[in-house]
């Protein structure tokens, strides 16, 4: 993603959508592929299979990546950058995380993977709990994947137009109402939950990228980015754990869905107090 964004000045925000259109398309295909292998052939053969997908396409996709050609040039006339290479970034990491608007731009996109992954891993065990059936559940979870296609797209070129601060606040407040509609339990307001959800979630994901180009430049932007997307995951270990946690301990997902709305309003916040684009982070 990083790559992607070095590459594209002007529309940015587009082209890191299309690239991350991917994820949301697997999410459609692959648990579908996943499954049929699964019941015909058993778990371990369709983990084999999905390995050797990564192999046939991740990897040889991986090795065609190459930086734009003014960055290529740099390093072609920098001496010694080769060896120098991972101190200069283990050198980065302690000026990133001394920035308190830095570490609160982490915080935001952890807080958006917890919810995105609490939703995403508990959905069709809430649906079944309030009685809707397996199969509608199953249903939710494709248009999830749908929308979280069109929410990668559709959010990447907005935020080209917009400013990724307020595309991102955009992608917080669609994952609050999306909570606060579940919580009503009722069907026709949860089907517009999820496609909201994955919107939201789905177009936060190419925002990272996007809003670290804008803030710490081309030259620190793939350790940017890397960091920031450990915000991302840390929440998505914790979001889902929280919500088996608080239902187990609650017997219902309402504290699990409330928290989660919390977490968005919070995440909301920090989003309109982030530094401007172009802006260096203080």
């Amino acid at each position: 993603m990083s790559t992607v964004a070095k590459w594209h000045q002007s529309r940015r925000g587009l082209a890191l959508g299309i690239a991350s259109a991917g994820t949301g398309l697997s999410s459609i295909i692959f648990p579908l592929v996943a499954t049929q292998l699964i019941q015909t052939k058993g778990w371990q053969f369709a983990i084999f299979i999905i390995g050797l997908i990564i192999l046939a396409i991740g990897v040889p996709a991986s090795l065609i990546m190459k930086d734009p050609p003014n960055k290529i040039k740099r390093k072609l006339h920098s001496n010694d950058r080769t060896s120098q290479g991972l101190f200069d970034i283990l050198g980065l990491l302690p000026q990133f995380l001394k920035k308190p608007a830095f570490l609160s731009i982490i915080i935001m996109f952890m807080l958006i993977g917890a919810i995105g992954n609490m939703l995403y891993n508990h959905l069709v065990n809430y649906a079944t709990d309030i009685g809707i059936t397996a199969l509608v559940a199953a249903g939710m979870m494709s248009a999830m994947g749908v929308a979280s296609t069109i929410g990668r797209l559709g959010i990447g070129a907005i935020s080209d137009r917009i400013g990724t601060k307020r595309d991102t606040a955009m992608c917080c407040i669609l994952l609050v109402v999306s909570c606060l509609l579940l919580v009503s339990k009722v069907p026709a307001l949860m089907w517009v939950a999820v496609a909201l959800f994955g919107v939201g979630f789905g177009g936060s994901m190419p925002l990272v990228p996007a809003i670290m180009g804008e803030r710490v430049g081309i030259e620190q932007l793939s350790t940017a980015t890397g960091v920031g997307s450990v915000g991302i995951f840390i929440g998505a270990a914790l979001g889902p754990w929280l919500g088996g946690f608080i239902y187990d301990v609650s017997g219902s997902y309402l504290w699990a869905l409330l928290l989660s709305a919390g977490a968005g309003i919070t995440a909301f916040i920090i989003t309109i107090r982030m530094p401007s684009a172009r802006q260096e982070i203080p």
